[in-house]
This record gives structure tokens, C-alpha cells and sequence, in this order.
């Protein structure tokens, strides 16, 4: 049984932090590979190595993928 004093209001902040931390993850996640996926301008082996590069590094990959490919992201989610 978790008590107040042992589980002090510091530590659930932190834990709101690191769940949200974590959801907001998902959610890059997620559109990342759902934009890699809907690509129609590249092959099928570019995209197969940024699945890699996301998978291999994903904190460094996610953050590369969406430095390069931002204006490409904005244009299909509005033709979308």
C-alpha cells in the first residue's frame, strides 16, 4: 500500500512528466511512420532504411526524420 509519505507530491509531478513524456513519444512515433508509409515520392528502399535509422536510433532518428522531412510532412498532410 503506497502511503502519502512515502510517495510525496515531487514524485508524482515526476511521474506525470515521464508518463506524458512518453504518450507525446507514441505520438511522434506514430505519425512518423504513418508519413513514411504514405510517401509516394520515395522508393521502397529509402524508406526501408529511414524504418531502420527510426528503429536503430529512435530518439536521434524520429528527430532527424522530422528536421528533413518537414516540409514534405506539411504538404501531404494538406493534400491529405
Amino acid at each position: 500500500m503506497i502511503l502519502a509519505s512515502d510517495y510525496p507530491l515531487l514524485e508524482v509531478f515526476w511521474t506525470i512528466v515521464i508518463v506524458v513524456g512518453f504518450v507525446i513519444w507514441i505520438y511522434l512515433l506514430s505519425v512518423v511512420f504513418a508519413d513514411i508509409f504514405r510517401r509516394h515520392d520515395e522508393s521502397g528502399w529509402v524508406k526501408v532504411l529511414w524504418i531502420v535509422f527510426v528503429i536503430v536510433t529512435p530518439y536521434l532518428g524520429v528527430l532527424i526524420y522530422l528536421l528533413v522531412e518537414n516540409d514534405g510532412m506539411d504538404k501531404r498532410a494538406q493534400q491529405r
